[in-house]
């Protein structure tokens, strides 16, 4: 019995010392491993393009703006910011290309340890060349600014060719898209 209760003791350590989310402000933070730990992610508040995210810290809330960052690990998934819209979005895909979800998204599903989340602003998905690169949201309806940023991310990017052949128009279909970019990553 005290072999157990000391195993408890030493993973409630490690947890409370590793916490659950650490912010990087900058991507040399994130390369670096030189994040801000927190205990707990709240959720989220936003206000035209002030999107904050909550989090505990020893009992003290803690509002951290995310224009002011590069990203954050949140539970074992990475989230990075679009600089455009002050919007976490999650990594689900890092190969050929990175392949990025709305964060809020999974921010909730992660929090509640639901297989449903929702989508109340921001784009469904993204890609960048890598984690390094900048992030191209991909339209979700057909008059969207996101058309002019695929559309040229596709022009510089010709080795992704096929890949946007099997997307086509279906960007706001994510269940599609990820299909696609899972094939993509195969070739």
């Amino acid at each position: 019995m005290k072999k157990f209760t000391l195993i408890v003791i030493l993973i409630l350590i490690s947890f409370y010392v590793n916490g659950q989310v650490t912010v990087y402000r900058t991507y040399e933070d994130f390369k670096n491993k030189n994040g801000e730990i927190y205990d707990h992610y709240v959720g989220y508040s936003y206000f035209g393009k002030n999107v904050t995210i909550r989090l505990k810290n020893k009992n003290k809330k803690v509002r951290i703006r995310c224009k002011d960052m590069w990203g954050f690990v949140y539970k074992d998934a990475l989230f990075r910011i679009d600089k455009r819209t002050n919007q976490p979005t999650r990594l689900i895909s890092l190969g050929k290309i990175a392949y990025y979800e709305n964060g809020v998204a999974h921010l909730s599903m992660l929090r509640d340890k639901s297989k449903k989340g929702s989508v109340t602003r921001g784009y469904f998905s993204y890609v960048s060349k890598d984690l390094s690169s900048k992030m191209v949201p991909m339209p979700k309806q057909l008059l969207s600014d996101a058309r002019k940023k695929i559309k040229k991310f596709k022009k510089n990017h010709p080795e992704y060719k096929s890949l946007f052949e099997c997307i086509g128009k279906r960007y706001s279909n994510y269940f599609m898209v990820r299909q696609c970019i899972d094939e993509f990553e195969k070739k």
